[in-house]
């Protein structure tokens, strides 16, 4: 089987979900106009970001990359996801390759580097491994994989052969996959982990006074990560970043932007991340033991984002 390039790939990827659709709780966004796009693309090529990460359901973000791709003699890596499968048993199969067919056509290239099932449980639908074992086998992705929500869903993931990818959330906040064990055991098999929801839907940054009720519990974890910054001497965003890139076994950190200057920003924080781990441990033990109502975004109030997004 083939695998994911992870020699080739950037501590961070860029997200994409706000590129093709209005997106967020904490700090909602409207995907930017065109000009934003490709000025926000380029930054990340410029900045040193090697990996997009999108998915068919994120609007209309794989063709607009697409054609931000066309006439670019070269790419960076590309991640897309099979959409939520609402199928009948006897076709699903052939829906994995329509799906997978018309990601490929939107964003104009010939083989994926990473194609995740977006919703966990249709990893083991019937047929849907094996389509995309396929696929592997016949070019058309280089691995595959799948984005979770919880801890048992990876756990019950890993047990399925080929599996090269793996999306989850974790945060300063989120340990869960990492307290379980999970994350080395993608390490040990060569699985690449991509870490989303690092800012917590942009919750992080919030004022821990204007907290909406449902995200009260945060108040003393952010008050204590603003004075480890602090005395870090570097900024929270940096702190965050620092708390989930030093966990052994994460490859990499999705976060999205609208826009160039929140692009520069967010590199700007990785390079201001705390050289001593002490300052990312300290911010992980005084962020832990959250409720789980507060570290899964699905279960905030009205939610209505994208499963794995």
């Amino acid at each position: 089987m083939s695998r994911f390039p992870a020699e080739a790939l950037s501590r961070i990827t860029l997200g994409t979900v706000q590129f093709g659709m209005p997106y967020g709780k904490a700090k909602p966004t409207l995907p930017p106009d065109a000009r934003t796009l490709a000025a926000t693309l380029d930054a990340a090529v410029d900045g040193g970001i090697t990996c997009l990460d999108t998915a068919g359901n994120y609007g209309d973000a794989e063709s607009r990359i697409g054609g931000w791709l066309r006439g670019r003699r070269d790419r960076p890596l590309i991640v897309s996801k099979l959409p939520p499968v609402d199928r009948p048993d006897e076709v699903v199969p052939g829906h994995v390759d329509t799906c997978l067919a018309a990601s490929l056509a939107a964003l104009g290239v010939d083989r994926l580097d990473g194609y995740l099932v977006h919703r966990a449980d249709d990893l083991h639908r019937p047929g849907v491994a094996d389509r995309l074992r396929a696929a592997v086998e016949d070019g058309r992705i280089r691995t595959f994989g799948v984005s979770v929500y919880e801890p048992q869903q990876l756990d019950r993931a890993l047990a399925v052969a080929g599996i090269g990818a793996v999306q989850l959330p974790a945060s300063v906040f989120d340990q869960r996959f990492a307290d379980a064990g999970l994350i080395g055991r993608c390490a040990d098999r060569g699985i690449v982990v991509f870490v989303r929801s690092l800012f917590l839907q942009g919750a992080l940054f919030l004022e821990p006074d204007r907290l909406p009720p449902h995200l009260q519990p945060l108040q003393p974890a952010m008050r204590h990560l603003r004075a480890i910054a602090a005395e870090a001497g570097c900024p929270l965003a940096s702190l965050a970043l620092a708390a989930v890139l030093t966990l052994p076994g994460v490859t990499s950190a999705v976060i999205g932007v609208g826009s160039p200057q929140e692009l520069c920003d967010n590199l700007a924080a990785c390079k201001a991340m705390p050289p001593d781990e002490a300052a990312a441990a300290g911010a992980r033990k005084a962020a832990g033991g959250l409720p789980e109502a507060i570290l899964d975004v699905r279960r905030w109030p009205a939610y209505s984002g994208r499963s794995g997004s």
